[in-house]
Order: C-alpha cells, then sequence, then structure tokens
C-alpha cells in the first residue's frame, strides 16, 4: 500500500494493489517496551521455522522427541494450557465473521499486553500503531545486536552451516525491519478519514490455518490481536476506502506462499488478476 502512496506521490498512475496475506498495520496497537519487540521478533521468527519455513539437519529429526525444543514443548503445552486459561485465540476468532470491517473497528487493542480481555475491544486511534519510532523505548537498535544471544533457542540452529547461518540472519533482520516498518503507521496514515483511493485492491488471502501462538503469549492480548486479523477475510482492511476490494482464497499458507507446491496456483490467481490491466 506504501508504495502505491510512493508512485501517486511521483505523480504515476496506479491502477490496481495486490496484496499476499497482508493484514492492515493501522489496525494493531504499539509495543509498550524494547524488550516487547524483541521478544516478538523472536516469537515471528521460532514460528516462521516452525511452519516449516526451513528445514534443518534431517539427522536430528529421529531424536526430536527427546530434544529440549522449547518450541516443541510449547506447542504440546498450548493444547493443555488452552483448557486450564480459558479459549485459544483460534477459538476466538471463530465467534464472529470474518471479514466483517465493521466489528473489527471495535478490536482494535490500545496496549499489546494488558490484563484485561477489554483491550481488544478498544479503538484508541492516538496508539493503534505497532510502535512509535519516534520513543526511546522503540528503538531496539541493529536487528541482531544481542538477538539472538549464545543462549538463545536458535543458537545451534545458527551454527548448522554457513549458508544457512546467513539465511537465518536474514529472515531475523527481515522481520525485524518488517516490524520496524509497521511501527510508523497510525490510523489516518495510509488513508485520511472520508477519503477513498482511486484504485482497486485484491487481498490474495492464504486460507491455511495459521499456528496457535506459543504458551508464552496465549494470553497476551496483542497476540491474541495479530492472530485474529490473519484469520479475518479482509484483514482489518476497509473495502469502502478502495475503488473496489476483493478477497481471493489461496490455499497456501502466510510463511510459505511462494514454496514450489503453491507457484501454479499463486502464478493464476495473479494472471487474474492482471488480465485486465492494458
Amino acid at each position: 500500500m506504501f508504495t502505491a502512496q510512493l508512485l501517486e506521490a511521483q505523480e504515476e498512475q496506479v491502477h490496481k494493489v495486490i496484496m499476499i496475506d497482508s493484514a492492515n498495520p493501522e489496525a494493531f496497537p504499539q509495543f509498550k517496551t524494547t524488550r516487547e519487540h524483541l521478544e516478538f521478533v523472536k516469537a515471528t521468527f521460532d514460528r516462521t521455522i516452525l511452519a516449516g519455513g526451513l528445514q534443518f539437519d534431517d539427522t536430528d529429526s529421529d531424536d526430536d522427541d527427546d530434544d529440549d525444543d522449547d518450541d516443541d514443548d510449547d506447542d504440546d503445552d498450548d493444547d493443555d494450557d488452552d483448557d486450564d486459561d480459558g479459549p485459544s485465540s483460534s477459538t476466538i476468532a471463530r465467534n464472529y465473521d470474518v471479514g466483517d470491517y465493521t466489528m473489527s473497528q471495535t478490536r482494535r487493542s490500545s496496549v499489546w499486553n494488558s490484563p484485561s480481555s477489554s483491550t481488544l475491544s478498544s479503538a484508541r486511534s492516538s496508539t493503534a500503531s505497532i510502535f512509535d519510532t519516534n520513543s526511546p523505548l522503540s528503538s531496539p537498535g541493529p536487528p541482531l545486536g544481542g538477538y539472538p544471544t549464545e543462549d538463545s533457542d536458535c543458537s545451534s540452529d545458527c551454527d548448522e552451516l554457513p549458508v544457512m547461518k546467513v539465511i537465518l540472519e536474514q529472515i531475523k533482520t527481515h522481520i525485524h525491519r518488517g516490524l520496524d516498518l509497521i511501527s510508523c503507521v497510525k490510523p489516518g496514515d495510509l488513508f485520511l478519514p472520508g477519503s477513498k483511493s482511486d484504485f482497486d485492491a485484491i487481498l490474495v488471502k492464504c486460507t491455511t490455518e495459521p499456528i496457535d501462538v506459543a504458551r508464552t503469549y496465549g494470553g497476551h492480548a496483542g497476540a491474541q490481536l495479530i492472530e485474529t486479523a490473519m484469520r479475518e477475510k479482509s484483514m482489518r482492511w476497509n473495502p469502502t476506502q478502495f475503488r473496489s476490494f476483493k478477497s481471493i482464497p489461496f490455499s497456501g499458507d502466510h510463511d510459505g506462499a511462494f514454496r514450489p507446491q503453491f507457484v501454479e496456483e499463486l502464478s493464476s490467481i495473479l494472471r487474474e488478476c492482471i488480465q485486465d490491466i492494458e
């Protein structure tokens, strides 16, 4: 969406914006501390690997049940904790009509980890960006500085091979910078209230169920908000702010949309999206 704005600022004509499983960044709250930001960077990285974004040394697969892998332990514990601590975020997501933008407007949280469930229904636009880049608390420094540490969960993975280490570092950098980019987005940054764009918007929506948040973040309002938005048909985009808006289902998952098995389907969808553009 920002690319469209940049092009329009250069007096280029934008006919259509195509997004692949991209949620509206205006919907998310700010981080309270740098540590919270880094925790989400690490959690996102761990979930990307867990989702199958990378495959590690197969020689370790036979020992998976015996290894002290924090991600696997967290996933196993999720099933138990959901029953003890209340409904999981996937249960929450099923309790409303996905894609209903009007309902989603009342579920914006002003903070990530407030213990009150009412944060999911607050709509304080002044604090609705993921984190404020002008705040001293939101300057986490270089993405690889201090993360991961030698004691972190992925340190052994980073030592697999030089090439693998580079890939892992690039993924972490991408995640860190992605969150940093989203941080500056506040309600009204993409569209002024009451305004409407002159282009069409197409959301290629992954229909594969996202991975539930780890036990550590199961009761975290911000983590639940992310999961909720990622399951919505419109992913918090307001259809009325575009010339037209269309959500197209896609069988891939968010972290693996460009894997070989999805190339044919995704290519077909993209061809369909641009066939009416001269």
